[in-house]
């Protein structure tokens, strides 16, 4: 997860002062508005087309995906070659595309499945990639005027929180946090999402911390295959996201604070870990790396 997680950031170091800026990306659209606007409503009558197919045979259900896969690799193709991509911290609109394609990954790749299967995934793909182009339609102008990749010097100054279900233990880290390094604390439920969706809005915010504090709770239970033992675990979008915030800023300027039990990822054991105890133990190794991280962080606040 972590090579993947990185490409979400790129970093430039200026040797001459010893700065790291943030190299931010921009998509570009290659040629006329009107030759894309053209090539994408024609992509939309077609996937419109496929939906119409004779679907209640079997083998009228192999003909409807043959042609489902012909058409989205078309589609796909056309938007990697019809766009400009610089940086990595943006949605490009063939990725958008083709975010769908997990759902179908087990019917192109996977053992045969059932007739009625097939055609409810696709058709359901289908339904999204179709609003997925009509989105991208809708951008092409805004697209068509973007200008050179700006260069962003230094990281926001925010502290962003990673939080499950416990909002009992968020409020108690956030009121924290707050308290001892007078910073802006971002809880990502609370920010504005100025229209976009859920991994934009979050990708949008994590451009403004510096500092990541991951929040791991019994929020899940969960075994391995073949295990009957259930363990408290975080949530999946808390794992997600604290991959995310180790490419993004490194494993120093990110701590994790968990509760006792919690099932602690494998893959992370090089980034710090600090109990989340009830006698508040947890908050001098926070205040802790917090300093080490090179944040102003004040002890009198654990009197608080």
């Amino acid at each position: 997860m972590r090579s993947a997680v990185q490409a979400a950031q790129k970093r430039l170091v200026d040797v001459g002062v010893g700065r790291t800026i943030t190299y931010m990306g921009i998509v570009r659209l290659v040629g006329a508005v009107d030759t894309m606007r053209e090539k994408i409503l024609t992509q939309i009558t077609r996937g419109q087309e496929l939906e119409s197919l004779p679907k209640a045979a079997i083998v009228e259900v192999e003909k409807f995906k043959d042609e489902f896969f012909s058409w989205n690799e078309f589609t796909s193709t056309l938007l990697k070659n019809g766009f400009d991509v610089t940086g990595t911290m943006t949605l490009e609109p063939a990725n958008e595309f083709g975010a769908s394609d997990i759902e179908i990954f087990d019917i192109k790749f996977g053992t045969p499945k059932t007739a009625e299967y097939t055609k409810a995934a696709i058709s359901k793909v289908i339904k999204e990639k179709l609003r997925v182009l009509r989105s991208i339609d809708q951008r092409l102008e805004i697209w068509a005027g973007s200008g050179s990749p700006t260069i962003k010097q230094d990281a926001g100054e925010a502290i962003f929180l990673v939080h499950g279900r416990d909002h009992e233990s968020r409020e108690a880290v956030r009121g924290f946090l707050e308290r001892c390094t007078s910073r802006h604390v971002i809880v990502l439920d609370e920010e504005a999402g100025k229209g976009a969706d859920i991994l934009g809005k979050l990708l949008d915010h994590a451009q403004k911390a510096s500092f990541a504090v991951i929040l791991l709770t019994g929020d899940d239970r969960g075994c391995l295959a073949g295990e009957s033992d259930l363990h408290p675990r975080a949530r999946q979008n808390v794992i997600l996201e604290l991959g995310l915030f180790l490419g993004l800023l490194g494993r120093d300027k990110l701590t994790v604070l968990h509760e006792e039990n919690v099932e602690i990822p494998g893959d992370y054991l090089g980034v710090s870990y600090v109990p989340l105890d009830s006698n508040k133990g947890w908050q001098i190794g926070l205040v802790r790396e917090l300093r080490a991280a090179g944040i102003n962080a004040s002890l009198d606040a654990l009197l608080g």
